[in-house]
């Protein structure tokens, strides 16, 4: 998400730089933004990381109205992400062949279909809400003939305890 929300203002900048292409995402960046996309460059960097990846959603929202841009962003996380997991099953085989992904980008369809697009393999894509360390505990219940179900029960328990704090 962050890495989708760093293009999304890196493209809304060089458009009104005058070296980007025209696109859907500097008029989404600069309405959340409530300005011109220069002047909140100190607050986006004072806000942090979390401010940033919230400008991810704006490059799905581009995307569905069929902005090259958009699609070029999402493609080019994807392919990232891709690698990233196409490495991580050809250095740690065999890990089997369920793939638990976690974060809001997720549950974006056109996103989690151009991850799985390039994907050297045949993974069974379970997204969850639950934090990344789920799938860890999942895979390692299933490795080890444990029933993983009491223990997905208690890390959905506990984890929805954490963050309503």
């Amino acid at each position: 998400g962050y890495d989708i929300g760093r293009m999304a203002l890196l493209t809304a900048l060089e458009e009104r730089d005058g070296i980007g292409r025209r696109t859907l995402i500097t008029p989404l960046v600069e309405e959340k933004i409530g300005g011109r996309v220069f002047d909140a460059i100190a607050t986006l960097h004072q806000r942090g990381v979390s401010y940033i990846a919230s400008f991810a959603p704006l490059v799905f929202e581009a995307d569905a109205m069929g902005d090259e841009q958009a699609g070029e962003i999402l493609d080019t996380n994807a392919a990232r992400l891709a690698d990233l997991i196409n490495c991580a099953h050809e250095n740690f085989a065999p890990v089997g062949k369920t793939l638990v992904v976690s974060g809001s980008i997720f549950y974006q369809k056109a996103f989690l279909d151009r991850v799985r697009e390039r994907l050297h393999y045949d993974f069974d894509v379970m997204p969850t809400d639950m934090p990344p360390v789920y799938g860890a505990c999942i895979l390692c219940c299933r490795m080890s003939d444990i029933n993983e179900n009491a223990i997905a029960e208690r890390l959905r328990r506990e984890y929805k305890s954490v963050t309503e704090e």
